[in-house]
C-alpha cells in the first residue's frame, strides 16, 4: 500500500463520490440516489481527505522526497497505481499556503503546472495556479526578509542562551525536530564515540532464557534503550491482530488529563486484555521476565496491551510516554482512580507485529537512536529514573509509513508495582550498573 494510493481512493470516495450522487437527482432515480447517499454514511468524509493530504506533505518534508517523482507516484523506488493531477497538487499548496508554509506551498503550486502542461483534460486553469504561486512567492519573499532582521535582533539572545544552563522545565527544547527527520531519514546523527559502547549480545536476562538466550542490541546507553529480537511468537501475533482489527478506532492523544484526536498521531488503536487469550497472557508474563519488572495488571502494575495499526501516511510526532508531568493537582485530582493507585508509567515495552517496506521507525532524538520495525522484535526503555523524575530524554516519535502497514503492541509499566522491583540508587554509579545488567 502506498500513501499515494491511500489518498486518492479517499478522494474518489468522499469528492468524486458525490459528484456521481449528484448526477442522479431525478425523479426517476430517486430510489438510486436514496441508496447511494446511505452509503455515504460508511464512506471517507471531507476530514479524512484532509488528513490524507497533510500525511502527503509530511511523507515530502520528512524524507526530501522529489515532488515531480511523487506526482508521478513514486516514492523511493515504489510505485503507486495511482499518480497526482495538478489539482492535487494545487491542494497540497493551498493546505501549506493556509499554514504560511510558503516555501513548501511555492514548490507545489509549480508541481501543478507542470501536471497541468501534460494532462490532456485539465483538472485546473493554468490562471488559477499563476494566482495562488504569485502570492506565494509574494509572501515567501516577506517572510524571508523578516526572519533576516529577527536573525539579527536575537543574535545576541541566542549566545545568552547557549551559555546558560537549560531550564529543568524545558530542558533539550531546541532543535529536536531536525534530529527527528534525520534520523527518520536513516541519517548518520553519531560519531564513533557514540557508537563504540553499543553492540548486539545474547542475554539471559531470567532462568526461563537459560537455554534459549535473547538476542538483544543496544541502541543507546543513556537513555537506555534496547531492542529485543524474536520475543513474540507468529501465533501470538496474530492472536493480538484477530481481536485487536476488528475494534480499531481513531487514535487519540492526552493532553491536559484529556483523550483528544490530533493531526499529530495518525493510526488506528485498540485495547486487549491479556485475559482475551491464553497466548497473551503468556506474552504479557515474558515482558516480566525480560524486564525484571512486574506486570500484574490486575494489580495495576502495567495496563493492558494498546494494539496500534498505522497505513500508509501513518506517524506519531514526538512525545513522552508519561502522564501526570505538566498536570496541575486539580487535573490529577481529576484522573481515573486507576491511574492514582498505579503511579505513572515508569517504562514502556513496543512490541513490533509486522515488518514495514519503508518508513515507520521509532526514533529519539535526544538519544539519537532509531529502532527499526521487524516482525517479532521488541523496544524497551524506562521513561523514569530512578529518583522517580521524568527522563526528557526518551522524546520519541513514529515516523511516517511510506509503504506498507505497521502493527504494534505497547504494555506500558507502571510505577507503583516495581517499588521492590527498581529501587533508588545510592549513588549515580549504581544507576549506570543497573541499566548495564540487563
Amino acid at each position: 500500500a502506498s500513501p499515494i494510493d491511500a489518498y486518492t481512493t479517499i478522494k474518489r470516495l468522499s469528492v468524486d463520490w458525490n459528484e456521481i450522487v449528484h448526477q442522479f437527482r431525478e425523479p426517476d432515480w430517486i430510489e438510486i440516489e436514496r441508496l447511494m447517499l446511505e452509503s455515504n454514511d460508511t464512506f471517507p468524509r471531507q476530514s479524512d481527505l484532509l488528513d490524507a493530504g497533510e500525511a502527503l506533505i509530511r511523507i515530502q518534508k520528512t524524507y526530501r522526497l522529489n515532488l515531480t517523482d511523487m506526482a508521478r507516484g513514486v516514492i523511493m523506488g515504489h510505485k503507486a497505481t495511482a499518480h497526482l493531477t495538478a489539482r492535487d497538487c494545487l491542494y497540497f499548496g493551498q493546505l501549506l499556503y493556509s499554514k504560511s508554509d510558503f516555501e513548501h506551498a511555492t514548490k507545489w503550486f509549480e508541481e501543478a503546472l507542470t501536471r497541468l502542461s501534460l494532462e490532456k483534460h485539465p483538472s485546473i486553469t493554468p490562471r488559477t495556479v499563476h494566482a495562488y504561486l504569485a502570492s506565494s512567492l509574494e509572501q515567501l519573499e516577506e517572510q524571508q526578509r523578516l526572519q533576516e532582521e529577527q536573525r539579527y535582533s536575537t543574535e545576541g539572545y541566542r549566545e545568552v542562551r547557549q551559555k546558560s544552563v537549560p531550564s529543568a522545565s524545558m530542558p533539550y527544547a531546541e532543535g529536536y525536530l531536525e534530529a527527528y527527520n534525520n534520523l527518520c531519514r536513516g541519517d548518520k546523527v553519531r560519531n564513533a564515540t557514540e557508537e563504540k559502547d553499543l553492540r548486539c549480545y545474547l542475554s539471559v536476562p531470567h532462568p526461563y532464557f537459560r537455554i534459549g538466550p535473547v538476542k538483544m542490541e543496544v541502541m543507546s546507553r543513556d537513555p537506555y534503550i534496547v531492542q529485543f529480537y524474536d520475543v513474540i511468537w507468529p501465533k501470538e501475533i496474530r492472536a493480538l491482530r484477530s481481536i485487536g482489527d476488528p475494534i480499531l478506532a481513531r487514535a487519540t492523544v492526552r493532553e491536559t488529563g484529556q483523550n483528544m484526536v490530533s493531526h499529530g498521531r495518525i493510526s488506528q488503536v485498540a485495547w486487549i486484555s491479556p485475559d482475551s487469550d491464553p497466548l497473551l497472557a503468556r506474552v504479557n508474563e515474558r515482558v516480566a521476565m525480560l524486564t525484571g519488572l512486574s506486570t500484574d495488571y490486575d494489580r495495576g502494575d502495567s495496563e493492558i496491551f494498546q494494539y496500534n495499526s498505522y497505513g500508509p501516511g501513518g506517524h506519531y510526532e514526538p512525545h513522552h510516554d508519561y502522564l501526570f508531568e505538566g498536570l496541575t493537582d486539580q487535573q490529577k485530582e481529576e484522573m481515573d482512580e486507576t491511574d492514582k493507585e498505579s503511579g505513572d508509567r515508569i517504562a514502556t515495552f513496543m512490541f513490533y507485529l509486522s515488518d514495514v517496506s519503508l518508513g515507520g521507525s521509532t526514533v529519539f532524538p535526544y538519544a539519537k537512536a532509531a529502532v527499526s520495525p521487524r516482525m517479532g522484535s521488541a523496544a524497551f526503555w524506562y521513561n523514569m529514573l530512578e529518583d522517580g523524575s521524568y527522563d526528557v530524554r526518551t522524546l520519541h516519535g513514529a515516523c511516517s509509513v511510506l509503504h506498507g502497514t505497521k502493527h504494534v503492541a505497547n504494555l506500558w509499566i507502571r510505577t507503583n508495582g516495581q517499588i521492590f522491583k527498581r529501587r533508588c540508587p545510592a549513588t549515580q554509579r549504581r544507576r549506570t550498573l543497573d541499566c548495564a545488567r540487563l
